[in-house]
């Protein structure tokens, strides 16, 4: 598993890309920023960038 944002995005494209994560789906801010090592900043971020 990758780290950060990066790692994050990485980690998204396919479940997203792919339909497994339902669009409205809401995923766990604070799971995946101690995850990532994220503050829940980032993580909103691109939560906001994937709608």
């Amino acid at each position: 598993m990758k780290s950060g944002k990066n790692g994050l995005i990485d980690d998204l494209k396919r479940p997203i890309l792919t339909m497994e994560l339902d669009p409205y789906q809401d995923l766990d801010e604070v799971g995946l920023s101690e995850r990532y090592g994220l503050s829940r900043t980032p993580v909103r971020e691109i939560k906001a960038a994937a709608k």
